[in-house]
């Protein structure tokens, strides 16, 4: 009996391990489905594709606004536009976006100096007058100094 007893203490740590690792190999066993699921999903185009507004505030992103826009602009999505607000920038990046206007219809760009009113911070206001332009159904609004893969907005809408 004395054995057993000295011997209970190992044998709840190991049952208490097996336990944790039935656990976790049922809960990587879920993720596992729901990522193969989420894979779907995301390949499946649906029927009707919706109108995007890609939404981009920019204030002195000349280092990063080429790169940006001309990821949003290579999309394999029928439907999209690209509104970029250029908010009171003090580098090229007007001059850079204007640019890209002159060669792609896709493209609007907005000029603008005007300062957020009070309780307004410049991002969210800047997000705000970009919805205002936005023409979609459905609204990406993405930084400046990010970069899409082809397939950005299709797999968003799916």
């Amino acid at each position: 009996m004395g054995r057993i007893l000295r011997a209970l203490p190992t044998l709840l740590s190991h049952l208490t391990a097996l336990l944790t690792l039935a656990a976790l190999t049922r809960r990587l066993w879920s993720n596992v489905r729901f990522l193969s699921w989420a894979r779907r999903q995301a390949q499946a185009v649906p029927a009707a594709q919706p109108h995007v507004s890609a939404l981009v505030p920019a204030r002195n992103e000349s280092a990063t606004i080429v790169p940006c826009v001309v990821s949003l602009l290579h999309q394999d999505y029928p439907s999209f536009d690209i509104v970029i607000l250029d908010d009171a920038s003090t580098d090229d990046t007007g001059v850079q976006l204007d640019n890209l206007a002159v060669a792609s219809s896709r493209l609007t760009v907005v000029h603008s100096d005007e300062t957020p009113p009070t309780g307004w911070n410049g991002k969210s206001y800047a997000c705000s007058r970009l919805a205002d332009h936005a023409t979609g159904e459905w609204l990406l609004f993405t930084d400046a100094d990010t970069r899409h893969t082809s397939q950005s907005l299709a797999r968003g809408i799916a």
